[in-house]
């Protein structure tokens, strides 16, 4: 007892790991939200519904990812407050002149069924052109959070969403607004988040708008390897991520798109907040370590990666065990092919869990073209599957992409060790 009342003594002074458990448990709160509407939300939408939301969000997301230009993770990597501050400038003013001509592209990709998005309504594009700049602004606010260590906003954010996300898609269930309800829901819980978070940066946000376009210019010219490598890979990951709901609703129908939406919510939407979450504390515990102490970043690296492996297996062996039967209980008989992808899924969802919390570290390693390399395996891996799959069924597609998924995240992790050994000199 007296060598236990030590260690829990100790663990309240380091900084660590009250930061991973103040963050970790907002984001395990919201992630317990989002699991708790769920049953809801599959009485109140039905399959096909469930399928449109899923084309809808990784089509944002896939917007969103052309329109950061690897800027978000620049801001996070300089070195210097004032290149920091104009880099975050440069990204605000961009995206407010993207969002015209994406909102454009979505009206034709929708009019024109471009990747299979014409069965989705046509009221869907402004929607878009607002969710594609929420998930923008929630990435510049958050890396600037971080960069304040401000984890208790941070953690609170997570609930912002959460609460937001789950009353406004409840609301829009019960009004019987079908693909609006699950859409909007969705949009509202990231505006409510957005402005909890600027209204902590708001004297920031202040002195980025009138910083000096000479300044920016400078500021993206030193970090020019961030938008020069960082595009392509965040929206090689954004397809990555999105493409499968696309592909599914497109090649499979309705029905099995609507399932494997639901799967996606049950598992991905929560498990990336608890990823982000301890991803956060991470950055910026690792940051500090990595200048004045590498071996004790690298210590550090381990023992999140340990941690977060046993919370892995503790859930991934849930759902292989007990899948289909789990998602027949808790959302409905209806719903039990969704339990059967996501019993198929689960050894990627383990790896992912471990992995992506820590992958973070290429940033302030200086080496972004890691992450290249780990979004072209992912993307190569929804490719295979899909080709695979193509004269079978949706069962075969989850499964095919399970596995090749899951060699593409462990080939992740021995880049990153690499990356954290090898690390690239800093020029501004």
């Amino acid at each position: 007892m007296k060598q236990l009342a030590v260690r829990l003594r100790a663990l309240k002074n380091n900084g660590v790991a009250r930061s991973i458990f103040g963050v970790g448990s907002a984001a395990a709160a919201s992630q317990v939200i989002t699991l708790a509407s769920a049953p809801l939300l599959s009485r109140l939408y039905d399959q096909a519904t469930f399928g449109q939301f899923s084309a809808f969000f990784g089509f944002a997301n896939i917007m969103a990812a052309l329109c950061l230009f690897g800027l978000n993770d620049a801001v996070i990597a300089a070195r210097r407050p004032e290149a920091s501050l104009a880099l975050l400038a440069a990204g605000l003013w961009l995206l407010l002149g993207l969002a015209v001509p994406a909102g454009v592209f979505a009206h034709f990709a929708i009019e024109r069924d471009w990747f299979g998005l014409g069965t989705l309504p046509t009221w869907a594009a402004p929607l878009f052109v607002a969710e594609f700049i929420c998930l923008a602004l929630l990435s510049y606010f958050q890396v600037w959070l971080v960069r304040a260590q401000d984890y208790r906003r941070i953690a609170t954010s997570y609930l912002a969403l959460g609460f937001g996300r789950t009353a406004g898609q409840i609301g829009g269930g019960l009004s019987g607004l079908g693909f609006y309800g699950m859409a909007g829901g969705e949009f509202i819980g990231r505006l409510v988040s957005i402005v909890w978070m600027g209204h902590a940066i708001r004297h920031d946000l202040r002195r980025a708008l009138v910083v000096p376009i000479r300044t920016m210019v400078a500021s993206v010219s030193t970090y020019r390897h961030f938008p020069i490598l960082r595009t392509p890979s965040t929206v090689a990951s954004a397809v990555g991520v999105g493409a499968p709901a696309i592909l599914m609703f497109a090649n499979f129908g309705s029905t099995d798109a609507g399932h494997f939406g639901l799967m996606t919510i049950a598992l991905s939407a929560p498990l990336a907040l608890v990823q982000k979450g301890v991803g956060d504390v991470f950055l910026g515990h690792f940051s500090k370590r990595f200048t004045d102490d590498r071996p004790a970043a690298l210590r550090l690296l381990f023992r999140i990666m340990l941690v977060m492996a046993a919370i892995a297996g503790v859930g991934g062996g849930l759902l292989i065990a007990a899948g289909p039967s789990l998602f027949a209980l808790v959302f409905g008989a209806e719903w039990a092919r969704a339990g059967e992808m996501a019993q198929l899924a689960a050894p990627m969802v383990m790896a992912q869990l471990v992995v992506l919390p820590i992958s973070a570290a290429i940033i302030i390693a200086n080496r972004p073209e890691v992450k290249i390399a780990y979004d072209l395996l992912f993307l190569g891996a929804v490719l295979g599957a899909y080709f695979w799959s193509a004269d079978r069924d949706a069962l075969s597609f989850v499964a095919a992409l399970s596995v090749l998924a899951t060699l593409a995240t462990t080939c992740y992790s021995v880049l990153i060790l690499w990356a954290c050994r090898n690390p690239r000199a800093d020029k501004g």
